[in-house]
């Protein structure tokens, strides 16, 4: 049975017999998410931020749990549904009114490898696939062997091109097959349904990298 009530939605297992709900990132969650950003390894920095060191900015929190679940679209991953539970992990996509988005997985290191990197990747590609989008785009370090399987392994289409340097380009085609009909929903859905894709949306940092975002997870047998 999963409980919804406030847009929660679980339990799902995980590989070490744990288990974790969805639920929307609300506004409230920005000092979940600096203590999230503090929990990541240098390595899990790396890959998230592009750099081995970052300050986890309460200011860039607060711009991140900051969303209308319409424009730009999150979901966290938490271990206890009825209590003030830490954010173990989260899947986003923003959207810039087009038929792509972009898509960002960041999972705290002490649950990387036990599935909820691959769950928060199937939401947020059945989300997409819902709100009519065909593509979700990013970047990824060319050194990020657990993310590029992940991907690989997802069901979807994956076009990954070299840019130069150290980065991959990437592109998950989410469209269903041709003549699957409907979307059928894998997971419940915990945000309400959008009338139209999203527009542009800030990037951290306030920067920008093209169309694309950094893909954020760190993802072995995630």
């Amino acid at each position: 049975m999963r409980h919804r009530a406030g847009r929660i939605t679980g339990p799902f297992p995980l590989a070490d017999g744990q288990f974790v709900w969805l639920r929307q990132v609300r506004a409230e969650d920005a000092p979940r998410l600096v203590e999230l950003c503090q929990r990541l390894s240098p390595l899990s920095m790396w890959r998230r931020f592009l750099r081995s060191t970052a300050r986890c900015d309460p200011q860039e929190a607060e711009r991140l749990a900051s969303v209308d679940q319409v424009r730009e679209v999150a979901v966290a991953a938490i271990p206890d549904p009825h209590a003030d539970s830490p954010i173990l992990a989260v899947g986003r996509f923003h959207g810039d009114g087009s038929d792509r988005a972009e898509l960002a997985v960041v999972v705290d290191d002490a649950y990387q490898r036990l599935g909820l990197g691959r769950l928060l990747l199937q939401w947020v590609v059945q989300e997409a696939a819902r709100r009519g989008l065909r593509t979700l785009d990013g970047y990824v370090l060319y050194d990020n062997q657990p993310m590029l399987r992940l991907l690989r392994s997802s069901g979807h289409p994956l076009e990954v091109k070299w840019d130069n340097g150290d980065l991959l380009t990437i592109k998950l085609d989410v469209r269903p097959p041709v003549g699957q009909g409907p979307i059928r929903r894998l997971l419940p859905s915990v945000c309400p349904w959008p009338r139209r894709p999203g527009t542009v949306a800030a990037r951290p940092g306030g920067q920008r990298r093209g169309r694309r975002a950094v893909v954020q997870a760190r993802a072995a047998s995630l």
